[in-house]
């Protein structure tokens, strides 16, 4: 799984960046094939170069109809 970003924005006097992410799922023997579920993200700098907090909005029903495409096209989840 990998998660390229769409949009970000900043709010520096505030301290917080909020940003579109996908949560990329691939399939390494079909390059270029993938399957993403977006999600927003919220992030509150703690300073120090740390952030304080992290929420993150996405519709988990829409995730599981997401794995269930990237399993019916050959994706493999790893177990442990």
């Amino acid at each position: 799984m990998v998660f390229p970003l769409g949009w970000k924005a900043f709010n520096y006097e505030e301290g917080w960046l909020v940003m579109e992410v996908a949560n990329r799922l691939v399939i390494p023997e079909k390059p270029g094939v993938h399957f993403d579920l977006i999600n927003w993200t919220r992030l509150d700098y703690g300073g120090d170069g740390l952030w304080k907090r992290q929420e993150d909005l996405y519709n988990p029903l829409k995730m599981r109809e997401v794995f269930d495409q990237w399993v019916a096209a050959g994706g493999k989840p790893l177990t442990t």
